[in-house]
């Protein structure tokens, strides 16, 4: 018997030591896994801290350029009020004569002038007027272009 003892003391001693070296793998393991987590931790709260600086980033520079558009269109709007006024002038300051034939090196100054003057009876000289031109392309078989002629200020446009 003495030998079932020896082997049952041993079998306890071993389970004992089986114990202990369980528990040290296991609290060795829960070290790593904590400095592991801790490290994980660690860099989940970096890249937090990170995303959250370009996030504010973009935020701040979407405001600008929300800004910058809200100038734009203010700016916009003030140059498409200024190019309706000058093209109101522009229309102010010209006359445009439909149905004139066209025919191969014509003189517009004389022809308009002849029609100022012989047709519609208003005084009418080459100094009152600062251009004048047919609008649109030449084609063959289309009607005549249109005449624009624009006088160098509006009280000659209109015949004073």
């Amino acid at each position: 018997m003495p030998t079932s003892r020896s082997q049952s003391g041993s079998v306890i001693m071993d389970e004992n030591l089986i114990e202990q070296l369980s528990v040290k793998v296991c609290q060795r393991l829960e070290d790593h896994l904590n400095k592991k987590l801790g490290k994980i931790e660690n860099k989940i709260s970096e890249l937090s801290n990170r995303f959250e600086e370009k996030i504010e980033e973009i935020s701040s520079k979407m405001s600008d350029i929300t800004d910058s558009m809200v100038s734009n269109n203010a700016k916009i709007t003030d140059i498409t009020e200024k190019l309706n006024n000058i093209e109101a002038a522009h229309k102010r300051n010209s006359l445009r004569f439909d149905g004139i034939a066209e025919s191969d090196n014509e003189n517009l100054m004389s022809v308009l002038i002849n029609i100022c003057c012989n047709i519609l009876k208003v005084k009418c000289c080459s100094t009152d007027i600062n251009n004048i031109y047919r609008q649109g392309k030449f084609d063959v078989g289309r009607k005549p272009r249109t005449i624009l002629q624009k006088y160098k200020n509006i009280c000659k446009r209109r015949f004073n």
